[in-house]
């Protein structure tokens, strides 16, 4: 199935310059997208069992999605497509409080279909994150708290998901954005890989086709 997709031609040269330029070579722009596509789940997959230097996932730009699913069902949705290291159990979701449409998101969320147990809870921005957070959605947070609260879990197993694309810059792992009626998400592969969390490839199946200009 097609996907609204696009896996940067930097992060695919860093991944095999072979591949990189089998991209670049590619003439039509059915067979470009398709190698995007193939491409990203291999930096996915390279990137969930430690295939690829650390010091190339930091040269390599976000991979990048689009999706016509709201903001809740996409993040019960990355959440169900993460590993943790040690399975939470229950895995507690995040919110803050202060996102515009918290209450929202909370009620899009649905129960996991993989037999573990999801528990929301609404947090207060700027403030510490709870310990029973394994995922979080920061929104509404000053940036300088924002930025605090991303170093301190730069190493850790919590999946952090925001909006705007300086959310990924600034180290987080998952910055969604509206762009024209539809979510923009991308997956920051080197944050992803230092918190020891492992991300399917199938979470590009949140994306849905959609035509894109080449």
């Amino acid at each position: 199935m097609p996907i609204a997709f696009v896996a940067w031609p930097q992060a695919v040269t860093a991944l095999h310059p072979l591949q990189g330029r089998a991209l670049q070579g590619a003439q039509s722009p059915a067979k470009r997208q398709g190698l995007r596509h193939a491409l990203a789940v291999c930096l996915l997959l390279s990137t969930a069992w430690g295939l690829v230097p650390k010091s190339a996932l930091a040269q390599a730009l976000p991979v990048v999605a689009q999706s016509a699913l709201p903001t809740g069902a996409i993040l019960q949705g990355i959440i169900s497509y993460t590993a943790w290291p040690q399975r939470p159990q229950p895995l507690g979701l995040c919110i803050s409080r202060s996102a515009p449409d918290a209450q929202d998101i909370a009620r899009q969320v649905q129960a996991l279909h993989d037999g573990r147990t999801l528990e929301i809870s609404l947090i207060e921005a700027n403030q510490p994150l709870p310990a029973y957070c394994h995922a979080v959605f920061l929104d509404g947070w000053n940036a300088e708290s924002l930025r605090t609260v991303l170093r301190s879990l730069a190493h850790q197993a919590v999946l952090t998901l925001g909006r705007g694309p300086e959310f990924c810059s600034d180290g987080g792992m998952f910055c969604l954005d509206a762009v024209e009626g539809r979510t923009r998400f991308e997956v920051n592969l080197d944050a992803v890989a230092r918190s020891g969390l492992r991300v399917h490839p199938q979470v590009l199946r949140l994306a849905k086709p959609t035509q894109r200009k080449v």
